[in-house]
């Protein structure tokens, strides 16, 4: 039972007809149009009409059912009333105008139909929740189920109930908020003083929400649809990335609390640096994820292997290391190989998102601290790959180049369209063009 698009482009619900009944001279599976190409439409559309195919399917006898003409005779007048209960435009479910069915069989299919129909109306009117608080909870629920991580789904609820507060003091409630109450919630976010990025993501966490809403009934409008409001910053965006200074970088590599470090909390800061890898992916690489294309050892960065993940699909990459640290680093590896179906170094996916990067970020932390870094006030383990971008944007390597070593989405549609990705040989020069003298710690 799933939603699918038709070739018109009119979404539809397809349910598949249980084998016995097929015996019967049943089809394999049954399609209803659903009358709308708005996916957001067709979500909330296909929940009443999937529901009301199974009660109907699963409530007949399988070793004796009525003639399908008969079956979908009735069938189909009662989903033409539950078509009629849907609104243009929304999502809402409103009491149908059945028209009188006739009992086609005496097993009276079409009354049995029609009081599933309902039977499912009342039951979802009876659930349908009318507060913040009540809806917000359905919402991250629905956030679990989809495998979001937690991390992800804590600040999408932090974010909306940042905006559910300031809407309470307004007075309002779920459904009676307005495009004009969300345009003074974006008022109230900028006098916060908070970046312009943290802006954005606020706003769409609360866009993200109102769309859910509506998609499942239970708002009959989106209030937030249409407002795409423009927090900008007073610094330029390289301004605001944090990056690390050569000298910053020669006082962290030289230090001996960083020489008293293990080699993998070492070899896990120097592949960010000099790959402009995220941590994670350093964190989480395999024994077998170290390989030789073209005889040129390289990183792969994939998502292949037990509890490895990835950001996006731009992220899976294949990375030659860099030529500063290859024969430091194939050495080290070449201590480990032999775990061909292990991580590589020895930090462990915590907690239910499966976080590699825990335990290094905490160590990285204090590393800073007893080197007189303030909290606050100082670059991060992930500014090591915004130093690296940095470096290459200022040897004017082409950003889409660069986009395809860092593993980002490719800003240039035409290259991103129609250009092949860069051979390893040529990737390799681009990593080479990253240069710092660290002389004496790697």
């Amino acid at each position: 039972m799933y939603l699918q698009k038709a070739p018109n482009g009119v979404y539809q619900t397809r349910i598949c007809i249980p084998k016995p009944l097929q015996r019967f001279g049943y089809p394999f599976d049954i399609k209803v149009s659903l009358r709308t190409k708005e996916r957001s439409e067709a979500i909330a559309r296909n929940f009443i009409v999937a529901n009301y195919l199974r009660s109907a399917i699963t409530r007949l006898d399988t070793s004796c059912p009525p003639k399908f003409d008969l079956f979908k005779s009735a069938l189909d007048q009662n989903i033409n009333c539950i078509r009629l209960s849907f609104v243009s435009g929304s999502a809402s479910y409103e009491h149908p105008q059945y028209k009188a069915v006739e009992l086609v069989d005496e097993h009276s299919i079409a009354e049995s139909l029609i009081n599933d129909a309902f039977e499912h109306r009342n039951t979802a009117n009876r659930c349908k929740p009318t507060s913040f608080d009540d809806s917000l909870a359905l919402f991250v629920e629905s956030k679990h189920k989809q495998g979001i991580t937690k991390l992800t789904v804590h600040q999408l609820e932090q974010r909306i109930n940042h905006c559910m507060k300031f809407l309470a003091r307004k007075g309002l409630g779920q459904n009676t908020v307005t495009s004009a109450d969300l345009l003074d919630y974006v008022d109230h976010l900028i006098s916060e003083k908070r970046s312009a990025k943290s802006n954005r993501g606020y706003f769409a966490s609360v866009k993200q929400y109102f769309a859910w809403l509506k998609a499942k009934g239970f708002n009959s409008d989106n209030p937030a649809q249409g407002i795409n409001p423009k927090f900008k910053s007073k610094l330029h965006a390289s301004e605001q990335r944090e990056r690390w200074t050569e000298s910053e970088l020669i006082r962290l590599f030289r230090s001996a609390e960083y020489m008293r470090q293990t080699e993998d909390f070492q070899w896990v800061t120097k592949l960010q640096l000099f790959h402009g890898f995220r941590t994670g992916e350093v964190c989480q690489i395999y024994v077998k994820d170290i390989v030789w294309q073209m005889r040129i050892p390289c990183i792969r960065v994939t998502d292949l292997s037990k509890d490895q993940h990835l950001k996006n699909a731009h992220a899976v990459r294949t990375i030659p290391l860099h030529p500063q640290l290859r024969e430091s680093f194939l050495q080290f590896y070449e201590s480990r190989k032999t775990r061909k179906r292990t991580p590589l170094f020895n930090y462990k996916p915590l907690g239910k998102d499966k976080d590699w990067t825990k335990t290094y970020r905490q160590q990285f932390g204090k590393l800073q601290t007893k080197l007189g870094m303030r909290a606050g006030a100082r670059p991060t383990a992930y500014s090591l790959r915004h130093t690296f971008i940095d470096e290459l944007k200022e040897k004017d390597i082409p950003e889409h180049s660069v986009a395809e070593v860092v593993g980002h989405t490719n800003p240039n549609m035409t290259y991103g369209r129609y250009g092949k990705k860069h051979r390893i040989d040529k990737l390799l020069e681009i990593v080479g063009e990253f240069e710092i003298n660290l002389e004496g710690t790697l």
